[in-house]
């Protein structure tokens, strides 16, 4: 089963999710593809009682791909890293500990996040999501096939570039020499630990801007948004994210179902 043909985007890491009920017992296999011109150092973190895959990180030249083996119903999650040295300083983005193998460790916010869980009753359907809960640093497309073999589910994802649109509250830059490069984007939950924009507490959606006058810093509060759910991002992280992308304010219905093949799962950065 071929991967999607490539779409007209900068950079994405893909994963592609799995293959047939008769074939379950094998486990799945994902399919992890560094799309981007440069190279990723992509990591993977099991939920609680979760075997941990491929030593929880590899290096990934550009134009590669990787398949890792997971039990049928393994729940977890992958992201990328970038401007990893290792040994050494470790990562720019997403670093576990400084170490290439994160063995179970989660990565250091911000990173896109995809996030998936694994059913081995297909008639539950499985879910995933790309998740910015604590913001971005690569765009990042989960893809995969229906069961019923017509089209495909949905590819969630966020395919575009927010760096270059974050708002200098949220950016995280590298300096190199007398230049500042952003290489992610924090959440604003990340950035400011506000309740409001870390859904905590009572502060329902047509109260919430009124809770957040006054208390962010420069113009940042004119460039937000309150989304249905009471979900909070940048306008611009809004606008560069589709549907399928989770926040912190995000309701479980932002997780997309899919009753698909459960061979093969298909992450990709920078392209799908």
């Amino acid at each position: 089963m071929a991967l999607l043909p490539p779409l007209l985007l900068s950079c994405i890491l893909v994963l592609a999710l799995p293959g047939p009920a008769v074939l379950m017992a094998r486990g799945v296999t994902f399919h992890v593809t560094n799309k981007c011109p440069f190279p990723v150092w992509p990591a993977v973190a099991p939920n609680a009682g979760h075997p941990v895959l491929a030593a929880g990180g590899f290096f990934l030249p550009p134009g590669q791909s990787k398949r890792v083996g997971a039990p049928a119903t393994w729940n977890g999650r992958f992201w990328g890293r970038t401007g990893c040295n290792f040994p050494g300083t470790g990562c720019l983005t997403g670093d576990c500990e400084g170490r290439l193998a994160c063995n179970g460790s989660v990565g250091a916010p911000p990173a896109t996040l995809v996030e998936v869980n694994l059913h081995e009753d297909q008639s539950k359907g499985s879910s995933y999501d790309v998740s910015v809960v604590d913001g971005y640093n690569l765009p990042v497309a989960v893809w995969t096939r229906p069961a019923n073999r017509s089209g495909d589910c949905f590819i969630a994802g966020c395919a575009k570039n927010v760096n270059a649109v974050c708002p200098p509250e949220l950016q995280v830059t590298s300096v190199t020499g007398k230049k500042a490069t952003v290489v992610a984007c924090r959440s604003a939950c990340l950035a400011f630990g506000l309740d409001a924009f870390c859904c905590r507490g009572d502060v329902p959606g047509q109260r919430l801007l009124a809770a957040l006058q006054g208390r962010l810093p420069g113009q940042l509060q004119l460039r937000l948004r309150a989304g249905v759910r009471g979900h909070i991002l940048p306008v611009q992280m809004g606008r560069s994210c589709g549907p399928g992308l989770s926040s912190a304010c995000s309701s479980p219905g932002l997780c997309y179902v899919c009753i698909f093949f459960r061979l093969r799962i298909g992450i990709y950065t920078c392209g799908v």
